[in-house]
């Protein structure tokens, strides 16, 4: 089930974002959290955070600047190399409310979820940006896709 998803997902974004070179991302960020049977929900976790229902990744971004972390989520939407970020940023970033909702939809424990959240994001984020532009529609479209596909193959 878990190589379906990721499939699914790297089909995805390749078709949504248009670009040979996000499945290769993809793969990248599956191997950062270390594949695995909770790979897809992580990832599925973390795309729901970046749902335009739940403010957009625009919303994300604002979290990240107010506290103090503008160099690093720009090093993610940017071209260059994705600046590392630790759990403790992450935590300090999106706050507890945030981190537990994650840890509910992606089956980890809340104490687990920011570390998970520090290897996921960058990547990420760098994948759904590929121009280095914010495009909240995109996150949506990918989003129900993986959703929708998960359902489909169960």
């Amino acid at each position: 089930m878990n190589s379906i998803i990721q499939n699914l997902a790297k089909t995805v974004l390749g078709q949504v974002l248009g670009q040979n070179q996000n499945a290769a991302g993809l793969q990248n960020l599956v191997n950062a959290i270390g594949g695995g049977q909770n790979a897809d929900q992580l990832i599925k976790g973390a795309l729901s955070m970046l749902a335009p229902s739940a403010g957009g990744l625009q919303n994300l971004i604002s979290q990240f600047q107010q506290s103090g972390l503008d160099d690093v989520v720009a090093s993610w939407i940017g071209t260059g190399a994705n600046k590392a970020v630790s759990g403790e940023q992450i935590q300090q970033a999106l706050g507890a409310e945030q981190i537990q909702q994650f840890a509910q939809q992606a089956g980890v424990s809340a104490a687990d979820a920011p570390n998970q959240l520090a290897q996921i994001l960058p990547e990420l984020i760098n994948q759904l940006t590929p121009n280095g532009a914010v495009d909240n529609g995109v996150i949506g479209q990918v989003l129900g896709a993986l959703v929708g596909g998960q359902n489909k193959a169960a």
